[in-house]
């Protein structure tokens, strides 16, 4: 086994129903609260990889979204502190690029990619070939 993902799921606490991610995305995008969601999400997948859940994993995978550049220095430094504060080894993680979004600023992206490889996360694209291969293509 190489990794696990950590997925993005959520009950609905009227129905008890759970959501997928899509359904959850979709929410938050029309609450406009795609960054906080992003956020919590790769904080609570640092959570979770260093928890007894994930031991027999070697690496722990989980899906970001490029958010505005204001907003992601914020996501990147309390993603960094979120997995020190776990004590969690920087290259148990591997952060996938969400392929089926379009993707306004390449040179953001790579940024993003660069930042996290320097400080040893691995980096990956979600879901190759089911979206916008322009991400793929751009990246080279």
């Amino acid at each position: 086994m190489f990794a696990q993902e950590a997925l993005l799921r959520a009950r609905n606490p009227r129905t008890q129903k759970i959501l997928g991610a899509g359904q959850i995305i979709n929410a938050c995008e029309k609450l406009k609260l795609q960054h906080q969601l992003d956020q919590r999400a790769r904080q609570t997948a640092i959570l979770g990889a260093s928890g007894t859940m994930f031991r027999a994993a070697q690496r722990s995978s989980s899906t970001f979204f490029p958010i505005p550049s204001t907003i992601q220095a914020i996501c990147l430094r309390t993603t960094m502190e979120a997995a020190e504060r776990c004590n969690l080894p920087m290259s148990r993680l591997v952060f996938e690029v969400v392929e089926t979004e379009k993707i306004p600023d390449m040179d953001h992206l790579r940024q993003i990619l660069d930042y996290y490889r320097t400080r040893g996360v691995g980096t990956a694209i979600d879901d190759m070939g089911a979206g916008f291969s322009g991400v793929t293509t751009s990246l080279r």
